[in-house]
């Protein structure tokens, strides 16, 4: 465990060091402290032909509240209302309880805090409340988790991120001595051109390492086309179990309020050694996500959509549903 130490002690120090002019702030203005309540709603019914199964199903709902103490620093707690697993009972988390400091062209997060993985690709697309993101949905990693992070924006076109985290996630809350090292570069060469590249890397038995590319093109009010490609090596830390696969999406506005949506993910695992399949082959397979959104005011948006999933075991029982998806947030 010395090595996942050392990463740790490095990340941290690195922290200090990019944080160096936390302390050489502006000159102070008058400020008034302010807070904001707000809250997420993800709800749908759906039916799914295959297996004749049809439900009402609220997938998650969030509550929080914002604090902006003063010029530089803020804090957040978010409260997660869901399932675990698919258990149907509900369970409630801290998504986020986190102390943010921000000054000129820096920002500092500590606590629970939100991890920078996917959330570039899960916005650009915007329909989290159909359907999580290829990593997300895949467990490649957490949303959020505890740590620290590092955003620093060194001009308009180009931040760099920086996080050294638990790795448990914020549902699996673990003290250890394992840490997850996480570096980002988001890079926007053109207007409406966004393009990220992500690795992160923690060791318990053998070590695991992610590395994720993006890259997207955006007119607002009128279409984006997206597409990430997404590989990890040694899987929950299990040697020689690697994950990878990719994820092409985009929306193309018809009319004012409108927008027509489409999506298909490919994910994929290696064969080990001596076995016949595919270690993952009975999640491995290929995701159709098509529908049409709409808007009636900037607090809701419902959307009739198609799933499809057709599994790459052949002896597995394909996915074929409609959903009617809603998302009132406030």
């Amino acid at each position: 465990m010395k090595a996942n130490r050392g990463i740790f002690l490095l990340a941290l120090a690195t922290l200090l060091l990019l944080s160096y002019d936390l302390f050489s702030q502006d000159n102070e203005t008058i400020f008034e402290p302010s807070g904001d309540i707000y809250g997420l709603i993800f709800t749908n019914i759906h039916s799914d032909f295959n297996s004749g199964n049809s439900a009402f199903e609220i997938q998650r709902a969030y509550l929080g509240y914002k604090h902006k103490i003063d010029n530089y620093f803020s804090a957040n707690i978010k409260l997660d209302i869901s399932s675990n697993g698919g258990d149907e009972k509900r369970y409630a988390y801290f998504k986020n309880a986190m102390i943010t400091y921000t000054n000129r062209n820096i920002s500092l997060n500590f606590g629970l805090i939100d991890v920078y993985m996917f959330k570039t690709h899960e916005k650009f697309f915007g329909k989290r409340y159909i359907y999580k993101s290829f990593l997300d949905f895949n467990k490649f990693g957490s949303s959020s988790d505890l740590g620290a992070s590092f955003i620093y924006k060194l001009n308009d076109k180009l931040n760099l991120d920086f996080s050294v985290l638990n790795g448990e996630g914020y549902s699996h809350i673990q003290l250890d001595n394992t840490y997850k090292a996480a570096l980002g570069l988001s890079f926007n060469p053109i207007e409406n051109l966004y393009s990220r590249l992500y690795f992160d890397y923690s060791e318990k038995t053998h070590a695991q390492a992610s590395y994720t590319a993006f890259l997207g093109y955006k007119q607002s009010n009128k279409f984006s086309v997206g597409m990430e490609y997404n590989y990890q090596v040694n899987n929950n830390f299990a040697e020689d179990h690697s994950l990878f696969g990719y994820s092409v999406y985009g929306t193309l506005n018809i009319m004012e309020k409108w927008e027509l949506f489409a999506r298909y993910d490919d994910l994929e695992s290696n064969k080990i050694t001596g076995e016949v399949n595919n270690w993952n082959l009975s999640k491995d397979g290929n995701t159709i996500i098509s529908g049409l959104q709409f808007s009636p005011v900037k607090e809701i948006r419902l959307a009739l959509n198609y799933l499809g999933f057709i599994n790459d075991d052949t002896n597995a029982r394909d996915i074929s549903a409609i959903y009617f998806n809603l998302e009132y947030k406030f």
